[in-house]
């Protein structure tokens, strides 16, 4: 019975330090300047910002 309830607690941290991981590296990915200029750069931005929100562009704008 320990070893279950042992082996259920460490696969659920292991679960939230993937997705840690995985949204550190996207918050990563957004924050670094991009190598183009203009227009092309924003719309880079703009799309690695998309992949972050959960249901896409909204009323409730970026990081909500």
């Amino acid at each position: 019975m320990g070893s279950r309830v042992s082996h259920a607690f460490f696969f659920f941290v292991f679960i939230i330090f993937v997705i840690f991981f995985l949204v550190d590296m996207q918050n990563v990915a957004a924050a670094r300047p991009m190598p183009a200029l203009g227009i092309k750069a924003k719309d880079a931005t703009m799309a690695l910002w998309m992949m972050r929100l959960p249901s896409g562009p909204s009323d409730r704008g970026a990081g909500h």
